[in-house]
C-alpha cells in the first residue's frame, strides 16, 4: 500500500514564492537575449498544451499537459542560463505541482493557462520587459488566488 501526503498549503505557498521571485528576476534578461528559435520552441508547447487540453482527464495526459507546461517555462531558464533555478524548481516544488495538478484536472484553469501563455509570447515577441514582467505575475499568482476554492472543493488532499 501507498501513502501520498496531503498538500501542505504553508509550503506550496513557500515554493510558488521562490518560482515567482526567480521568474521575476530574469525576466529582463531573458527577454534582452530570447531569440526567435526559442520564441517558436514555447509557442510548439503551448500548442501541445492545447492539444492535450482537448483529450480525456486521465492522469496521464494531465501528467503530460502539466510536462508541457514546465517545458513552455523552462525555455526562460534556459535563456538566461539559469541551470541552478531550473533545479531548485524541478526538485523542490512537490506541494505547489500537486496544486497545480488539480487545477490542471479542470478545463477553465487549462483554458486560462494557455491564454495565459498567449499573452506572455506576446509580449515576449514585441520584448515589453514592463507587460512581460506584469503577465508574469499575473499567470503566476493565478494558483495563489485558486488555493482557496481548490482547498474547498477537494479538501481530502490538503492537511487541514
Amino acid at each position: 500500500m501507498c501513502f501520498i501526503s496531503k498538500i501542505n498549503l504553508e509550503r506550496a505557498r513557500q515554493e510558488w514564492f521562490v518560482r515567482n521571485s526567480l521568474e521575476l528576476a530574469m525576466a529582463e534578461e531573458f527577454i534582452s537575449k530570447v531569440r526567435d528559435e526559442d520564441i517558436e520552441q514555447m509557442k510548439m508547447h503551448n500548442e501541445n498544451m492545447l492539444k492535450l487540453a482537448g483529450m480525456p482527464d486521465d492522469y496521464a495526459n494531465i501528467y503530460e499537459y502539466q510536462m508541457e507546461d514546465n517545458r513552455f517555462h523552462a525555455v526562460a531558464y534556459k535563456v538566461t542560463g539559469q541551470g541552478l533555478a531550473a533545479e531548485v524548481i524541478a526538485t523542490t516544488m512537490a506541494h505547489y505541482s500537486r496544486l497545480r495538478f488539480l487545477t490542471d484536472i479542470e478545463d477553465f484553469y487549462r483554458e486560462r493557462t494557455v491564454k495565459g501563455h498567449n499573452r506572455l509570447l506576446e509580449y515576449i515577441e514585441n520584448r515589453d520587459i514592463e507587460r512581460y514582467k506584469s503577465g508574469i505575475k499575473i499567470h503566476l499568482h493565478h494558483i495563489i488566488d485558486d488555493i482557496e476554492e481548490l482547498s474547498q472543493k477537494y479538501p481530502m488532499y490538503f492537511e487541514a
